[in-house]
């Protein structure tokens, strides 16, 4: 009878562990045919288990990861310990957490991955796993970015057409006349440039300097000068109030290049229409002047 419940107790406990083999057999293959990056990690932070996803994001074999920590194979050196420290947070109880850091594939390439972690006791409470789920979201990353500087790019062109729009509208103002019209195209400069806040302009015209209100003249400036009638009457500056990090043309863009070539430009124009109308205004003039002494004789 003691035989008999022996033989039984050992098939029932050998039915048990086919069970959970089975039951692992089939776990290990949804982990591995997963689309997701799934690492799992003892509790010393090294490789488990590295999925077929994984395999395929960085090159490495699971063999090659196995028993590897993975801060030593996969974290690039500048995020190793914030790596190591959402790892201990895990270890301690913290979870289920969620983060992105970089891996560093075997050819080099880095790839930016979201992970989403947890954790699994043992029999006795303590931590035995940490899976880590995660998704690559480099191509993501880099569309978000494309986007925000496209977006960035569109706002500066805006800018730069309003100013000038600004400059013919003042020019259109009929009733202003020459000086009080560059007064108000030296205010409407710095806020068409990429950082207004700490940006300055000034107009000069035949030895005359019209200042925007902050104005001062530092070692960051760009300028295109004022042609009227093939001779240089004056100049646009633009400064930098700050050092700002290097672009085309010192700190200044190309597009803020082509811009105070512009605006200098349309200050040209308006310069020799303003000349013109003076000279007509004269000719009217000498000419009212002579049509009067013909007819008082």
């Amino acid at each position: 009878m003691a035989k008999s419940e022996t033989r039984a107790g050992k098939t029932a406990a050998a039915t048990r562990t086919s069970k959970l083999q089975k039951e692992r057999d089939i776990l290990a293959a949804i982990v591995d045919t997963a689309a997701a990056l799934i690492v799992v990690l003892n509790p010393r932070g090294q490789i488990v288990h590295f999925n077929r996803a994984c395999e395929e994001a960085t090159g490495y074999s699971a063999e090659e990861m196995k028993n590897r920590h993975i801060w030593d194979m996969l974290i690039p050196a500048e995020q190793v310990n914030e790596v190591k420290a959402v790892f201990a947070k895990l270890i301690s109880g913290d979870f289920p957490s969620q983060h992105e850091n970089y891996w560093v594939a075997k050819d080099g390439a880095r790839r930016l991955i979201a992970w989403t972690n947890t954790a699994i006791h043992d029999e006795r409470g303590k931590i035995e796993y940490v899976i880590a789920t995660g998704i690559d979201v480099t191509e993501n990353r880099l569309a978000e970015t494309e986007l925000q500087y496209r977006t960035h790019q569109l706002g500066e062109r805006v800018k730069e057409l309003r100013c000038l729009y600004g400059v013919s509208r003042l020019r259109e103002q009929r009733y202003l006349s020459l000086e009080e019209m560059l007064e108000g195209v030296v205010e409407i400069i710095p806020p068409a440039w990429q950082y207004p806040e700490i940006t300055c302009a000034r107009i000069t015209l035949q030895g005359r300097a019209y200042c925007s209100k902050n104005f001062k003249k530092t070692q960051w400036m760009q300028s295109a000068e004022i042609v009227a009638e093939d001779e240089n009457v004056g100049v646009v500056e633009v400064y930098y109030l700050e050092k700002r990090p290097e672009a085309a043309e010192g700190p200044f863009l190309e597009e803020e290049r082509s811009l105070v070539d512009a605006i200098a430009e349309r200050l040209s124009r308006i310069v020799e229409r303003t000349w013109d109308e003076q000279r007509i205004m004269d000719y009217q003039r000498q000419l009212r002047h002579l049509a009067s002494e013909r007819f008082s004789r």
